[in-house]
């Protein structure tokens, strides 16, 4: 085996592990305070111990904490920067030539980045659907400060690009249906789409 090519191997490895040691950090630092296991504090000690550098280094270097947002972006800036690393050894290990390997870094970024603006919209359809359709169940009245801050500007150009408030009433339901998410979604896939077909024909 050509030793370049197992050496990228090996860090693609690791790179990979680290981003599932981001994840779990990710996912118990969400969990809610009553949820209460004797093993839980040693896992979450060590996942911060593994973690907490690096988004440090996110935070100093890119100024992350000046952002007034109920959110920490210093994972999702490590999570963007693993991936872009990723991409890069694995293109450069296979003898691709530096404007392949730019190209292909450009599109995949944008393609990660709108996969997750993607999921951050579906939440707000899945909302917009329980406002409508299911009124009265407690999800219908659940409020995410931080995800209207995302996704508000986005659906406000696009109802005045369309002069409509993009809204879809039925008569057997009180709450009409904000269709803006849903639009965003088919926009994002077709895009996405656009961008793996012009990826591959480079």
């Amino acid at each position: 085996m050509n030793p370049i090519l197992g050496l990228a191997r090996m860090l693609d490895g690791i790179l990979q592990l680290y981003l599932w040691v981001i994840f779990g950090e990710i996912i118990i630092s969400w969990l809610p305070p009553t949820v209460d296991h004797p093993v839980l504090p040693k896992i979450k000690h060590i996942l911060q111990g593994l973690t907490e550098p690096v988004f440090s280094f996110f935070r100093q270097t890119f100024h992350l904490d000046r952002y007034s947002i109920p959110v920490d972006l210093a994972p999702l800036a490590a999570i963007l920067a693993i991936h872009v690393v990723r991409l890069f050894v694995g293109q450069a290990s296979r003898g691709m030539s530096p404007i392949s390997v730019l190209f292909g870094l450009v599109f995949s970024t944008l393609d990660f980045l709108l996969m997750i603006y993607f999921w951050i919209v579906a939440v707000a359809a899945f909302l917009a659907v329980m406002v409508c359709f299911f009124a009265y169940h407690p999800w219908a009245k659940i409020s995410i400060p931080f995800l209207s801050k995302l996704t508000a500007p986005v659906f406000e150009f696009f109802r005045t690009l369309f002069k409509s408030d993009l809204h879809i009433r039925f008569s057997s339901y009180p709450n009409p249906l904000d269709a803006a998410p849903l639009l965003i979604l088919l926009l994002i896939a077709v895009v996405r789409s656009l961008l793996l077909t012009l990826a591959s024909s480079i």
